[in-house]
């Protein structure tokens, strides 16, 4: 359920101190600007990103793109905790 998903998502952001710290936080702070000039700034922008999304916003390297796939995924699901040592 997105909506479930998004609440999940929010939640945990709001927990972490926002988005930008909690990019920050898992080494993924070359997202934050660029996440900031598109204006992504909604759970459900976040929950709709593709690996095209990132790489269209600059973010060439495959790697970074699927780590940020994988939290923000991650994330929105219950149960699901991250941290630096486990990315």
């Amino acid at each position: 359920n997105q909506k479930m998903r998004a609440a999940n998502l929010e939640r945990k952001l709001e927990k972490a101190g926002g988005l930008s710290r909690w990019l920050m936080s898992l080494g993924l702070g070359q997202f934050v600007q660029m996440i900031r000039m598109r204006n992504v700034d909604d759970k459900f922008q976040l929950l709709n990103l593709n690996m095209g999304k990132p790489k269209e916003m600059g973010a060439i390297a495959v790697g970074p793109r699927r780590k940020l796939m994988h939290v923000i995924d991650c994330l929105a699901f219950q149960g699901c905790t991250l941290s630096r040592g486990m990315i």
